[in-house]
């Protein structure tokens, strides 16, 4: 996940053949860990697109 990439949680359940609450999981379970270990990244949620993102707040991401 790179910052200001959008990932919608219908759409990997879709990928992953799971159920969407699955997903919903995954995401709580990756806010949590980013809040703890990695304070300068932040997981947002936008309702309006029903997506995920990643937010750097102010410090670039690169794939690596």
């Amino acid at each position: 996940m790179t910052a200001g990439r959008h990932i919608q949680k219908l759409q990997l359940a879709k990928q992953f053949t799971v159920d969407a609450r699955t997903i919903q999981r995954d995401f709580a379970n990756l806010r949590a860990f980013i809040d703890e270990y990695l304070p300068e990244y932040t997981l947002n949620y936008d309702r309006q697109n029903n997506s995920y993102w990643l937010s750097a707040n102010g410090i670039g991401l690169n794939k690596a």
